[in-house]
């Protein structure tokens, strides 16, 4: 039971998530990007709160058959991971995509990484013109 109820909070958590404060996030950057935003957003959320009703008829409620079981969990798996994000892909094709990237002081990175400091490459100091020769 505390299972199936985290599972629910997190799903709703992530639904919150992402119809709202993503959303309103979207809306800031323009109405295009909101549009194109919006209805990949949803849906995949619709396809989310599909994936329980799938275990309740497959595992749980033992409704339809094994291979059955894994044509709908596999179309389920098709449209949440090939399909959703080719619609967003597919709708952002008229937008600058510079627009999606963050600006301000947050948006900042270092540019020197831990391995590169000081001129090394993080293989021990050795440079791009030095081979190790083990001998």
């Amino acid at each position: 039971m505390a299972i199936s109820s985290t599972g629910l909070v997190t799903y709703i958590y992530i639904v919150y998530e992402l119809l709202f404060n993503v959303r309103n996030h979207a809306t800031s950057l323009g109405s295009d990007i909101h549009k194109a935003y919006l209805f990949p957003a949803a849906l995949e959320s619709l396809i989310w709160l599909i994936y329980p009703i799938a275990w309740g008829v497959c595992e749980g409620g033992n409704v339809i058959a094994p291979d059955s079981e894994a044509v709908f969990y596999g179309i389920l798996d098709i449209a949440t991971i090939i399909c959703i994000p080719a619609l967003l892909l597919f709708s952002l094709r008229d937008i600058d995509l510079a627009r999606l990237v963050p600006s301000g002081p947050r948006a900042e990175v270092p540019v020197e990484k831990a391995a590169h400091r000081n001129g090394t490459n993080g293989a021990g100091g050795l440079d791009s013109s030095e081979v190790a020769n083990p001998v």
